[in-house]
């Protein structure tokens, strides 16, 4: 086998680098008003399973076409998002101990309900990337998800949390690990979790050869 030839190793490997940095460009982009940060994840996801499904896909169109019909419910989502954290945080400071009115039980009771949150966020907007529904049904489902797969949610709160804990908690190394956020770092673990996200979904997925363009396509404007 010819490992130089379109489909030999090296071309499927620099081809994959090539898609890595694209989408993290596009996101990042995409990614500055703030705003738009929800569904910039959204459409970055969906490049990435499509890509899964359809090797011969355009991420940059994927994108795009995410980002067009995914935006309304996305931002939305985003801005739920936003607004359980600011209320999450602001209920564990105030009651933990040395807090504003500290009391244990209702402390522990929210850090219970802010990590239930997490795990349901970190689902939501591939998700919605991945699947056609109204939004409370997706938040549902997403929080279905990573309930039944915990082990993966747990792989994937690692993979997603941890280098940026470690990007942000070592100051020797922040120019370094931001230069590499900045060129691909957000693009390849959303490429990685894709992964996951995928054999998770695959069970609610119709097969890519039964339909005549691909289970992703049809996510269009929902609210």
């Amino acid at each position: 086998m010819n490992i130089f030839n379109e489909n030999g190793l090296f071309s499927r490997f620099f081809g994959k680098i090539g898609d890595i940095l694209i989408l993290n460009v596009l996101f990042l982009v995409c990614s500055l008003p703030v705003v738009t940060f929800g569904i910039s994840l959204t459409s970055m996801h969906y490049a990435f399973l499509r890509k899964i499904q359809y090797p011969d896909s355009s991420p940059a169109r994927d994108f795009f076409r995410s980002f067009r019909r995914n935006f309304k419910q996305a931002t939305l989502a985003w801005l739920l998002v936003i607004a359980f954290a600011f209320v999450a945080v602001a209920d564990i400071n105030m009651f933990r101990p040395g807090g504003v009115m500290p009391f244990v039980p209702m402390y522990y009771l929210f850090l219970i309900i802010g990590v239930i949150g997490l795990f349901t966020a970190l689902y939501l907007f591939p998700v919605i990337a991945a699947f056609e529904n109204s939004l409370l049904n997706l938040c549902m489902q997403s929080f279905f998800l990573a309930a039944k797969n915990i082990l993966w949610t747990l792989l994937i709160a690692a993979l997603t949390f941890l280098p940026l804990y470690f990007t942000l908690t070592d100051p020797q190394l922040l120019l370094a690990t931001f230069i590499v956020w900045l060129l691909f770092g957000f693009g390849f673990f959303g490429w990685v979790n894709s992964f996951i996200y995928y054999q998770v979904f695959r069970p609610w997925l119709p097969a890519p050869e039964s339909i005549a363009d691909t289970p992703l396509e049809d996510t269009g404007e929902q609210s």
